[in-house]
């Protein structure tokens, strides 16, 4: 439903906002070097939806349909549809294409 994508939208937002605190208050307790914690959430991680994600996503829900281990039903993914996936110059938490990927090259 759309009032769940804005208030997911919102939260996102929020917390990009406070990234860098919240890596000085978490990473340390659990283990990760704060600029590897940085690094990991505001650049690895990917916080918006696009089509690839929603493919992706439909590609899990069909092959669990298919294999029996979800249940059938409407599309939940409908609402994610409207979440552009939006580039660096837009998102200063992406890196540029020709800059770092994802580990496994992605």
């Amino acid at each position: 439903p759309a009032w769940l994508v804005q208030r997911m939208r919102a939260t996102r937002a929020q917390n990009l906002a406070r990234l860098a605190s919240l890596v000085r208050r978490f990473a340390g307790p659990h283990g990760w070097p704060e600029p590897l914690a940085a690094d990991y959430l505001g650049r690895v991680l990917r916080y918006r939806v696009g089509d690839g994600e929603v493919a992706g996503m439909r590609r899990y829900r069909a092959e669990g349909i298919a294999g029996g281990v979800l249940p059938a039903g409407p599309d939940p993914f409908e609402a994610l549809e409207a979440e552009a996936d939006v580039g660096p110059e837009d998102d200063p938490l992406r890196a540029p294409a020709s800059g770092p990927t994802r580990q496994g090259g992605r």
